[in-house]
């Protein structure tokens, strides 16, 4: 998991509260709301019944499938091996929107990375109009 620093958060967060709907305040982003984010690749039987946050009605994260969710979860999938794998990448409220330009070369950069060191093939990616939506 990656977390923002807070030199980092304190450089960015004036210029956050100035556009957002709901600004956090920066006392409560250092104390209690850190922005983050977090990757990680199940494979094989690690595939099984992976859902994401979303409160309202989780989506599945089946092997074979990509996408996004509103709760900042996104996936993807691929083959390693002979063995279905998915590569999720999580990210904290409002830390998806602070990096919503950046978040498909982002995803991309590290499922690239995780298919590459396990040898994986057949990647699905979400959809452009999935990565649009965020």
């Amino acid at each position: 998991m990656l977390v923002v620093g807070e030199k980092e958060t304190r450089r960015i967060s004036p210029g956050y509260a100035k556009t957002a709907d709901h600004p956090q305040k920066l006392a409560d982003v250092l104390k209690h709301l850190p922005w983050w984010v977090k990757t990680e690749t199940y494979v094989g039987d690690g595939t099984r019944g992976l859902l994401s946050n979303e409160p309202l009605g989780p989506a599945e994260l089946a092997p074979g499938t990509a996408g996004t969710d509103s709760s900042g979860v996104w996936w993807a999938s691929s083959d390693c091996g002979g063995r279905p794998a998915v590569h999720v990448m999580w990210l904290a409220y409002p830390y998806d929107r602070i990096v919503a330009d950046r978040l498909e070369a982002l995803f991309r950069a590290y499922v690239d990375d995780a298919t590459e060191r396990r040898g994986c093939t057949g990647v699905t990616f979400p959809e452009k109009a999935d990565f649009a939506r965020s």
